[in-house]
């Protein structure tokens, strides 16, 4: 998820785990690059991935892919129980809704509509989201006892 657009989705059927999310992140790096290449604008650009805590987001394999890539990808890992730090969060809110809408009953309805939910959020939303969560961010940063949760 970008400011301006959705920039990667993969709809499937099942459980994310490290292959699929590695797939994501191939897909994705081709995606911004060849965007890149036809959009030119900083001379470097520098992709920021957010995490949260999930298990298959640490792995030996997406530490691996973040090194390799590490002249074009950053990722930040959110500390736990920090949804509103991630703007994702208020997509998946958001998306869930839209497909619940479509009201799919098949498998095949079911990823049709999961495509399909993403291209209703208008980019509007995007940008709201995304203010939203960096509203939070001089707190967690100043490591706010109300934000992070600590008693110091």
């Amino acid at each position: 998820m970008g400011s301006e657009w959705l920039v990667h989705r993969h709809a499937v059927l099942g459980s994310y785990n490290t292959q699929r999310l590695l797939t994501f992140l191939e897909e994705l790096r081709d995606i911004l690059l060849d965007r890149q290449q036809h959009h030119p604008g900083p001379a470097h650009h520098i992709y920021v991935i957010i995490w949260d805590i999930v298990r298959f987001h640490r792995t030996n394999q997406i530490r691996e892919w973040f090194t390799t890539n590490s002249n074009q990808f950053l990722n930040v890992c959110l500390p736990p129980y920090s949804p509103f730090l991630n703007p994702i969060e208020e997509f998946f809110s958001s998306w869930r809704w839209k497909v619940y809408d479509r009201q799919p009953y098949t498998r095949e309805n079911l990823l049709r509509a999961m495509e399909l939910a993403c291209v209703d959020i208008p980019v509007e939303a995007f940008q709201g989201w995304i203010r939203h969560s960096r509203a939070f961010f001089p707190r967690c940063l100043a490591r706010s006892a109300h934000i992070v949760g600590s008693t110091k």
